[in-house]
């Protein structure tokens, strides 16, 4: 168990992300956010055991498509393209050179952004998702292409009549392009399509479906070496990888449990395809596996992990990852293909010590108030207070989405609280992703309800496993995990408080002002409009700010283009109305999520803060 304070300094430097796995000519490449750089994105190369950062301190690779990016480079045969943060134009350059633009510049009151990225095995065409926003039209979400020969120039249209694309992907020979497309009032992992079309110099002819007639979720479409298109697709009741062949897709084999992961970004792989292979990660948060899938049949490799991001790459030799266990924080590595011989590549940053004395997630499964399951993971308390007589304070954590799902991957933010005595619960309330699709669609009609349900029976269970002391329990969320703290405050006396960070406060304003990507998340989830308007006000805490049951702290971005600002605003002002006491900070320079050290830093310390004042 842990024998010291964790700082909150240690959880801001340890805030870095690596991800977006490529492999080209056999070397690995990712791409890594630093928080010693204020957040900014680099391409790394790994190579002879070292790793080395390839773009200078000028750049950042970061697309803000769909507002959360993505897809933000890609390597292919020495060069090295990325969309670069500051004006979200791609860049293209080899070793030793300076980037040089592609993408023109925008016209007047035009903003174009892009991502997703993947060029022709012929080296002479780049093709990507742009998004378009300007003040007279509404967003517009379509596939260029770009002549690699020419220098920078505007983009040429080659799909503009699907409201959202994602996952371009060329066969080995050239000859087809393959992508996922879905409608506005959709989410890609509820209702999606797969296209192949045939790819004629710069223009898509013959543009096919390849979809189920049933309204299923697609995933990833990735080429065979012999030209097969593969995608995941939940038509069996989990994502599960199938092959399209005689002009339908076949499942390869039946896997026993999820190899997907929602698209909230771009660029993510739950399987990837070398010679011959397919290799996915399979099965719920907790328990996930790397898994060799063959026709008909899967094996598991025998790996000291249960965790791992949704990406993947593949060499000649190797299948890379990324994962960790419960006492292991996420790490690179590398599996041979012949010898089943693992390899950690990055090395761990914090002394022996503290990874020892890590406390390890406890996967669980707890009644809701109707009888069914919910899963979560809770974190015991540190050793000093577990021998105490004292019950713990204890947190529920409400993951954002909703349609993600927390895992039990080490957590600095959550060992943080753990080593100051409290026990913490991290919920994978029913709608959560990861147990298969009926699980993922409980929440459909049901957000604001059953979230909040499930967060409130878990505390409630805790305390009946003598967990926590039952007048010292929290709830804190972020994103669509805000609007489950409130809706608890609300309607329950279980929690004394809660914490709300850039969470949602009231739907119809929400629905309002949004993003497109997410424009119509709440039809599904709540219900469609007008028709419904009486239950969007019946979910909202703001319009029943004088019903709370506890204070809240808020947390805000004030560039958040997901949550804006104006969401808090109305509930801090709701709240002052109804006489209902809140805690507020601002961060100037921070959109939907905290990246900056400093502020992740202050977030935490006044969250305990908040925690500590409530007797």
């Amino acid at each position: 168990m842990l024998s010291r304070l964790i700082d909150a300094s240690l959880v801001a430097q340890s805030s870095g992300r690596a991800g977006q796995l490529q492999v080209d000519a056999d070397v690995l490449y990712w791409c890594e956010r630093r928080p010693e750089e204020k957040g900014r994105q680099t391409i790394v190369r790994y190579q002879n055991g070292k790793a080395e950062s390839l773009l200078s301190e000028e750049y950042c690779a970061r697309s803000r498509v769909h507002e959360y990016g993505g897809g933000d480079y890609l390597v292919q045969e020495g060069r090295f393209f990325f969309v670069n943060d500051s004006d979200q134009a791609i860049y293209v350059f080899s070793d030793g050179q300076q980037p040089k633009r592609i993408s023109a510049e925008s016209p007047s009151n035009v903003e174009y952004r892009y991502a997703d990225m993947c060029v022709s095995p012929d080296g002479r065409w780049l093709v990507a998702v742009q998004e378009t926003h300007s003040k007279k039209e509404n967003v517009l979400n379509e596939l260029v292409a770009f002549p690699l020969d020419q220098g920078e120039q505007a983009p040429r249209l080659i799909a503009t009549q699907f409201d959202f694309v994602a996952s371009p992907s060329f066969s080995p020979d050239g000859r087809s392009l393959a992508w996922i497309s879905w409608g506005i009032e959709e989410m890609s992992w509820e209702s999606s399509d797969v296209w192949v079309a045939d790819w004629q110099d710069g223009a898509l002819l013959n543009v096919t479906s390849c979809s189920f007639d049933a309204p299923y979720s697609y995933l990833q479409p990735t080429w065979s070496h012999s030209n097969v298109l593969h995608v995941s697709c939940d038509a069996a009741g989990h994502w599960e990888v199938y092959a399209y062949r005689d002009r339908e897709l076949q499942r390869v084999c039946e896997l026993p449990g999820e190899c997907g992961y929602p698209a909230w970004v771009f660029g993510l792989k739950s399987f990837c395809i070398g010679e011959g292979v397919i290799v996915g990660i399979v099965g719920p948060p907790g328990q996930q596996k790397l898994c060799l899938i063959s026709q008909e049949k899967y094996k598991f490799f025998d790996l000291p992990v249960t965790d791992f991001d949704p990406t993947l790459a593949i060499s000649s030799s190797h299948v890379y990852y990324r994962a960790s266990s419960p006492t292991s924080p996420k790490a690179m590595y590398a599996l041979s293909l012949e010898t089943s011989k693992v390899e950690c590549l990055t090395k761990a940053t914090h002394s022996k010590d503290l990874l020892d004395s890590l406390v390890a997630a406890k996967a669980i499964a707890f009644p809701g108030e109707d009888g069914q399951w919910v899963h979560a993971f809770y974190y015991a308390p540190s050793h000093a207070l577990a021998e105490s007589a004292k019950k713990p304070t204890l947190i529920v954590n409400a993951h954002g989405g909703p349609t993600a799902y927390a895992d039990a991957s080490p957590n600095w933010a959550i060992q943080y609280w753990v080593s100051r005595g409290y026990a913490y619960l991290d919920v994978n309330y029913r709608g959560s992703a990861g147990y298969g699709r009926e699980y993922r669609r409980k929440l459909l009609g049901q957000w604001g309800i059953l979230d909040y349900k499930d967060c409130c029976a878990a505390a409630r269970y805790a305390i009946a496993q003598g967990w926590a002391d039952s007048k010292r329990c929290f709830i804190r969320g972020g994103s669509a995990g805000g609007l489950t703290v409130l809706n608890a405050l609300r309607h329950d006396t279980v929690f004394a408080g809660g914490v709300s960070l850039y969470g949602v406060v009231d739907l119809m304003t929400l629905q309002e002002v949004t993003h497109k990507f997410e424009a119509s998340y709440l039809l599904s989830l709540v219900g469609h409009l007008p028709e419904s308007e009486a239950v969007y006000h019946e979910r909202s805490p703001m319009r029943h700010a004088d019903s709370l049951n506890g204070p809240v702290l808020f947390l805000q971005g004030l560039k958040d283009a997901v949550v804006p600002p104006s969401q808090v605003d109305d509930m801090r002002a709701a709240m002052d109305a109804a006489g209902k006491p809140y805690d507020y900070q601002s961060y100037a320079e921070e959109g939907h999520g905290f990246r900056l050290p400093e502020n992740i830093v202050d977030a935490l310390e006044r969250e305990g803060a908040f925690y500590e004042s409530i007797k």
